[in-house]
């Protein structure tokens, strides 16, 4: 038994429910609930797994479907396939492609009972989803569940995100024709069982809160139930409305009509409008209808103009121009004509007929523009409507008020509707400039012509534009406003760079934090033009112009803050949130700030007279010392993550300096730069950034015979005289011209006669100009390499000489028990470079050239095989992708030192890995490719991730306390639990989630990526249970030690108590709190259970308000039953109300200190009830907001309570 399980106080419960998990990382109990059937009917049918293994899909569904024929139970074939994946003799994928191909209703249910195999239970939901949509096939599958009763145990059994699943394609049939009074039948028997409102009907099996996704098949269910719940006056969302009032019209029609015409009958009734739009475009029908009704209502409008127009004429009028099937042509037209009639009734409603882009009248002409046969009869309703507008000219109040003020101001006096220009305006005296976005948005949005007048009037007394309000040096500025040079001054002398400096380093706290780092680090923040200006150190309009201005130092300083931000980054690169393009600004700073540095130079060079030898001393040394260390720090190992530039180091634009003097001091520091990045280069240059090489010309030759060229000619070394060279001089033809020119040359443009031209090329390149210095494969790939960059396509044939990659699989050995050796990329050398110090280039003398070594493919790249991939390569993958992280990350001992899964069943034989592929495989593999490589694993058996994970957690131990950087490999081990907390069992990964939360406490940031509500949701509510069982149990075991190890070094050392380190860390157990807050994956009753047990063991304040708050928010859950609400409040009573009347919260008094209090005679300090600071528990009891309006009886205790609190 596993020592956590030693725990004496901990709940009986909590106990008996942890105890049934398996405890062991190295051979992982499944805790399946397998689907059993009489061994008889299991041999019945024979199934061959190699075939399941190694095929592709379409090669697996082709034998499935004859073993289907060759059977006469189907059922029989789904026991065998589920004992093989739970075996992990086949891939779990099988059961996607066999469940639709069985067509069979017991095996669609059988499986949706298992609990072995989450792809299993996902494929059965979309199958058995997909024969409630149909009329024959949904009475047999809903009669093999069990039927209303049956399916809600099969859903207390299912996952929450699964449960959603369900119920969203259940809400789905709603709209489907075919058997729809059974379906809707049967699905108001269900939600009957399940509820969709308190109280929960006792009949449903699953205790958890899920009323949200219940509610989401009622629009699927009959109209009866629909309009009893509508009654309740419920929250839909905006999808389960649009089903609603799709599925339902009718009933909402009427409701609709209700609401207008219901002449306070129905005081309940309100109009919605945004109901009544979309029941408008479901049926354009009932506008024809509710026109009618308005019609007969007689003079007195229902509702008021206002509302007519904008909520009911509009929508109208928007839905004339649709295309109508044949019987409904005549509609449109029908329905104008009674508006017309309804309008000229109503001078109210005429009043409100304008000439705005979006009224009424707008779309009526619209809908005139596009008819053809009936635009007579719309031109007819037009000319009504048209008479019927008011004459008035309708000026919003924003136009009204810039007139008037334009029109009375003393600095205008002018009058921006008059068409004739005044030329006496007082434009003059305006000392302030005008917004641009004014005569676009403001005024050009409600009246064009005065919007365009007034520019016109503005440019004739300012000529030079300086009206328009622009800033065109501080466009990035943090200050938008026009600066006072003193101010300016001022308050550049108040940004030193030491405080710059140390608010830096301040910030670093919120590293472990993704969205304060993309708002402290972007570009907003970074590259101001103030804080360019500071970098810069020498800014001239700030300090920099002063006598005693120590310039140098300024730039160090400048330099330092710049390292001591990609410091900060690459601590960030530890954290799981940690992005690059988060931090992309602070890479790309430097670039930024010499740049700036560029367009300054001369300026403060000329305010300081000083030479471009101090210039170079000041300024360019530091720069290219900070530069070439910016490099140096990006090119480390332990910071690949952050030099995204590659070889290229920093980008700078082309030309810096602009239209400003190109000083020698300059061109000296572009020089020295060079050469010490080339001298840093020559130390670090990677592989696969190999140096240049020498280029060779060609003979001088017309085009015909530069690409069919004598080989004995072609292939002589270029010379090496000088003479020689110079009497050639640029007089060199260029191969890669004269290829295409040859290949597109010609009166025939055919394509297969540009082919055949190719292929001739082809050959003479290949067969007569490779010389003997290539192989056959070094052949084809450079002249593959000339073709492409003289834009040649190569034909197919030619494609098919090039060598491919054998596809992967697992060798096949004679004794699946005999450790082998294995090579999976054995076929890599005829990928191998090129030789560095051959010489494969053709060129001229100006344009030099080469053919770069071809990298090796990247030996993970799944998409160099034909897809899809089958299972063979698949297998193979996985195989070596376990090995590969198990023998570089964690243990030389092999996973697979034994036939796997059996002897008798082999998938996987004894294997290991050859150290030449070891070799070629980079250490970083999973973080350059982890997407393909989480696919590839998620595609194997997740028992054999288990032991991968365990040796590198194990080499991670051992490690931590040594020099050698462990980051990376925590890393990756937290990212192999989250893949195997996501796979096909996520059980397995629950010994070292709880591990990884109670052992680790300085990885608190992966304890936050691993408890989730995402990944409980994800899992059945048993496994859920179990595993917040696991940690609540191991937690309340470290509190209590932790309490016991406090209490013993206050005996024997007071300050020691104060220095030992926390068993578990506080906010991890605060973040378990808040994950029972609302929690869908677990019933109210385990969460209560499991709070007050940490709260009987916490000692912590921030960790008791945590779960004192989440027992109130669960108090106020829907779903919470009355027993359950007063197990909380019971809970509050005899657990929080004693601490929330502690005299100090923060200070408990113990049971010494009442004993020394009494003795001495000094009263102990009393906190302030009123500071949350100081009182935080007491705090939550004064502030609680009531929510318990409609459980009258739970709100009467918790006042009673809190009332004796403040007593």
């Amino acid at each position: 038994m596993a020592p956590w399980l030693a725990a004496k106080r901990s709940s009986p419960q909590l106990f008996r429910i942890a105890t049934t998990v398996c405890h062991s990382h190295t051979a992982p109990a499944t805790t399946a609930r397998l689907i059993h059937i009489p061994k008889m009917m299991a041999d019945s049918t024979s199934i061959t797994h190699t075939i399941l293994r190694n095929g592709t899909p379409t090669e697996v569904a082709k034998y499935l479907k004859e073993v289907r024929a060759n059977a006469a139970d189907p059922t029989s074939i789904t026991y065998n396939l589920h004992e093989a994946v739970v075996r992990d003799s086949i891939p779990h994928s099988i059961f996607s492609i066999w469940i639709p191909l069985s067509d069979d209703a017991k095996s669609i249910v059988a499986t949706l009972n298992q609990s072995g195999s989450t792809s299993e239970r996902r494929a059965a939901m979309r199958a058995f989803l997909k024969a409630m949509r149909s009329e024959d096939t949904m009475i047999p599958v809903w009669s093999e569940a069990g039927g209303a009763q049956g399916v809600a145990t099969i859903m207390s059994n299912l996952s929450v995100k699964e449960v959603k699943m369900l119920c969203n394609g259940l809400a789905r049939t709603a709209s489907l024709p075919y058997g729809r009074s059974q379906r809707r039948a049967k699905l108001t028997e269900l939600i009957a069982i399940l509820g969709a409102g308190t109280p929960v009907p006792k009949e449903n099996p699953d205790a958890r809160p899920l009323l949200s996704h219940y509610r989401r098949i009622l629009p699927a269910c009959t109209t009866d139930r629909v309009a009893e719940h509508e009654r309740t006056s419920p929250n839909w969302t905006v999808r389960q409305r649009f089903n609603l009032l799709r599925t339902h019209p009718t009933f909402y029609e009427t409701k609709v009509l209700d609401s207008i015409f219901s002449n306070g009958e129905s005081p309940s009734a309100e109009f919605d409008a945004s109901t009544c739009t979309q029941l408008i475009n479901n049926n354009f029908s009932f506008a024809k209808d509710m026109l009618l009704k308005f019609l007969d209502a007689g003079a007195e409008l229902p509702v008021t103009p206002d509302v007519f127009i904008k909520h009911i004429a509009l929508p109208i009028v928007r839905r004339l121009r649709r295309r109508r099937k044949a019987v409904q042509q005549h509609l449109p037209l029908e329905i104008l004509e009674l508006l017309v009639r309804l309008i000229s009734r109503h001078p109210d409603l005429q009043r409100m007929l304008d000439d705005s882009l979006v009224g009424v009248m707008f779309h009526v002409i619209k809908v005139w523009e596009h008819t053809r046969s009936t635009r007579p009869q719309v031109e007819q309703h037009l000319v009504k409507l048209s008479n019927l507008t008011p004459e008035t000219k309708w000026q919003s109040a924003k136009q009204i008020i810039i007139s008037a003020l334009l029109r009375h101001l003393p600095a205008f006096k002018f009058d921006i509707d008059d068409a004739i220009g005044n030329e006496n305006i007082s434009l003059e005296k305006i000392k302030g400039p005008w917004p641009a976005n004014f005569f676009v948005t403001t005024l050009g949005r409600d009246d064009r012509l005065s919007s365009l007048r007034l520019v016109q009037r503005l440019m004739a007394a300012f000529p030079d534009g300086r009206f328009l309000e622009y800033s065109y040096v501080r466009d990035c500025s943090i200050f938008e406003h026009e600066q006072d040079s003193d101010t300016v001054q001022g308050d550049a002398l108040a940004l030193e760079v030491f405080l710059l400096r140390k608010n830096l380093l301040w910030a670093r706290r919120f590293n472990k934090d993704v969205f304060t780092v993309r708002g402290l680090y972007d570009e907003q923040a970074l590259k101001t033009a103030e804080g360019l200006d500071l970098l810069s150190g020498i800014e001239i309009a700030s300090h920099a112009g002063k006598p005693d201005f120590d310039a140098a130092k300024s730039v160090r300083s400048a330099n330092k803050i710049m390292m001591q931000l990609l410091e900060t980054a690459s601590m960030a690169t530890r954290e799981p949130s940690f992005q690059a393009y988060d931090w992309q600004t602070v890479i790309e700073l430097p670039a930024a700030v010499v740049e700036r540095r560029f367009q300054l130079v001369n300026e403060f060079q000329d305010a300081r007279k000083l030479t471009d030898t101090e210039i170079s001393e000041i300024l360019w040394q530091p720069t290219v010392d900070f530069l070439v260390e910016l490099e140096t720090f990006l090119l480390h190992p332990n910071h690949q993550e952050l030099n995204s530039l590659g070889s290229r180091g920093l980008g700078f634009p082309r030309d810096c300096l602009g239209a400003r003097e190109k000083r020698s001091h300059v061109f000296k520091f572009v020089d020295g730069l060079a050469k010490a990045r080339d001298e840093l280069w020559r130390k670090h240059r990677p592989r696969r950034f190999p140096s240049n090489i020498d280029a060779m010309p060609y003979v001088r030759e017309r085009i015909e015979k530069v690409v069919f060229g004598a080989p004995e000619v072609l292939l002589q070394e270029p010379p090496k005289e000088k003479e020689s060279q110079q009497t050639i001089g640029c007089f060199v033809d260029e191969y890669s011209f004269a290829l295409k020119a040859y290949i597109d040359g010609g009166d025939m443009e055919e394509s297969f006669q540009r082919e055949e031209r190719t292929r001739k090329a082809w050959r003479h390149a290949v067969d007569s100009l490779s010389g003997a210095r290539m192989t056959k494969a070094e052949a084809l790939r450079f002249w593959e390499e000339r073709f492409n960059r003289a834009n040649v396509p190569l034909p197919a044939d030619i494609k098919a000489e090039f060598p491919r990659r054998v596809e992967l699989s697992i060798p096949e050995v004679g004794n699946p028990e005999t450790l082998t050796e294995w090579n999976p990329d054995s076929c890599h050398a005829e990928f191998e470079e090129l030789g560095g110090d051959e010489v494969w280039a053709a060129c001229s003398w100006s344009d030099t050239a080469q053919i770069p070594p071809k990298e090796r493919p990247n030996f993970w790249d799944v998409s160099q095989f034909s897809q899809p991939l089958s299972g063979k390569i698949l297998d193979a993958y996985f195989a070596s992708l376990l090995l590969s992280l198990n023998t570089i990350h964690g243990s030389d001992c092999s996973v697979l030192k034994h036939p796997f899964p059996s002897q008798a069943d082999v998938r996987y034989p004894a294997l290991y890995l050859d150290q030449d592929f070891l070799e070629t495989i980079d250490g970083a593999f999973f973080r350059d490719d982890q997407a393909q490589i989480e696919h590839i694993i998620k595609s194997g058996p997740p028992a054999l991730l288990v032991p991968v994970v365990q040796s590198i957690l194990q080499n991670v131990a051992a490690n931590e306390k040594s020099e050698s950087p462990t980051h990376a490999h925590i890393q990756l081990a937290m990212k192999l639990i989250k893949v195997l907390a996501n796979s096909d069992q996520p059980s397995l990964a629950f010994p070292f989630i709880r591990d990884v939360v109670l052992n680790r406490p300085s990885d608190s940031a992966w304890h936050r990526e691993l408890l989730t509500k995402g990944f409980f949701n994800a899992i059945p509510p048993k496994e859920a249970k179990k595993l917040l069982c696991m940690i609540s149990i191991g937690i309340q075991e470290k509190l209590e030690e932790q309490q016991a190890r406090y209490k013993k070094a206050k005996e024997e050392g007071g300050e020691l108590a104060e220095r030992s380190p926390p068993a578990v860390k506080v906010t991890t157990v605060k973040m378990v709190a808040k994950l029972l807050s609302n929690a869908p994956f677990l019933d109210v009753t385990s969460a209560v259970d499991i709070l007050s047990g940490l709260l009987t063991k916490a000692q912590h304040v921030d960790i008791r308000v945590a779960i004192i708050q989440t027992l109130f928010d669960t108090l106020e859950t829907e779903t919470a039953s009355p027993d359950v609400k007063n197990r909380i409040l019971t809970v509050i009573e005899d657990l929080a109300v004693p601490l929330a009347a502690s005299l100090d919260e923060l200070h408990p008094m113990t049971e010494d200190d009442w004993t020394q209090a009494e003795a001495d005679g000094a009263l102990p300090e009393v906190a302030n009830a009123k500071d949350r600071s100081v009182a935080p528990i007491r705090s939550l009891f004064y502030n609680l907001e009531m929510k318990l309006c409609n459980d009258p009886v739970s709100k009467a205790k918790l006042v009673g309570i809190t009332y004796r609190l403040i007593l």
